[in-house]
C-alpha cells in the first residue's frame, strides 16, 4: 500500500511540477524589453563603459590630480595573477615585504579587481588591510 500511495504522490508532483496546462509566455504590453539601437549607442568599442573614451576632457577633469610628490601605485588582480605596476608577480613573492619597502610619505596603494578570483582578491586585500592598521599604508580599491 505505501509502495502505491509513493508511486501516486510522485507522479502527480511530476504533473504539477511537469508544466501541466502549460501556457505561453505573453508581454503586457507590445513595446521592446530593451531598445538595441539605444544599447549599441552607448557601447563603445573596447570601452568598458560609456565614460570610458579617450581623449575625453570631462572624464580628464574628473580625475583627481595628484601632488608633485604623491605616487600612485596600482596592485591588479586578474584571475589568479597579480599585477604590480606591470610587473606580473608569481606564488612566491611576498606581497607584504614589496609593500613595506614601498611604503612611505605621499605612497598610495590602488587595489583593481579586473574579473579576480575571490581568493586572490581577498589575499590581497587582507594583506593591506593588515599594513593598513600595523604602518598606517594609504590603499583604495576599484
Amino acid at each position: 500500500m505505501k509502495k502505491l500511495f509513493k508511486i501516486l504522490t510522485g507522479l502527480s508532483l511530476v504533473f504539477l511540477f511537469g508544466a501541466w496546462g502549460e501556457k505561453n509566455v505573453e508581454l503586457l504590453d507590445g513595446g521592446k524589453l530593451i531598445d538595441l539601437d539605444k544599447a549599441i549607442e552607448f557601447a563603445l568599442p573596447g570601452a568598458d563603459s560609456p565614460n570610458d573614451t579617450e581623449g575625453d576632457s570631462e572624464s580628464e577633469a574628473n580625475t583627481p590630480t595628484l601632488s608633485d610628490s604623491e605616487r600612485v601605485f596600482t596592485i591588479t588582480v586578474r584571475d589568479r595573477e597579480i599585477k604590480f605596476g606591470s610587473s606580473l608577480l608569481s606564488e612566491k613573492d611576498n606581497i607584504e615585504a614589496m609593500l613595506r619597502n614601498i611604503n612611505g610619505d605621499n605612497v598610495r596603494f590602488v587595489l583593481v579587481d579586473d574579473y579576480a578570483e575571490a581568493h586572490a582578491y581577498r589575499k590581497v586585500l587582507k594583506s593591506l588591510k593588515d599594513l593598513k592598521s600595523e604602518i598606517g599604508l594609504e590603499y583604495s580599491c576599484e
